[in-house]
């Protein structure tokens, strides 16, 4: 099954990174996310992990 998670999240918002970090928890296959700039440990840290198990991420950012 091909499921998809299309939402818009607005930070700074400790309940939105909560949710985005158990959105990216989900993914068996890849990531697809833009971003301003990535700036928290938990979500980085999630996207390391699952970069590790072999989840592809592509991340579009405006930050340097």
């Amino acid at each position: 099954m091909n499921c998809k998670i299309i939402d818009t999240l607005f930070f700074p918002s400790i309940e939105n990174g909560k949710k985005l970090n158990e959105f990216l928890k989900l993914t068996k296959n890849y990531i697809n996310i833009c971003i301003f700039s990535l700036t928290s440990n938990d979500i980085t840290n999630t996207l390391i992990e699952l970069y590790n198990n072999g989840i592809k991420i592509n991340i579009i950012t405006d930050d340097k």
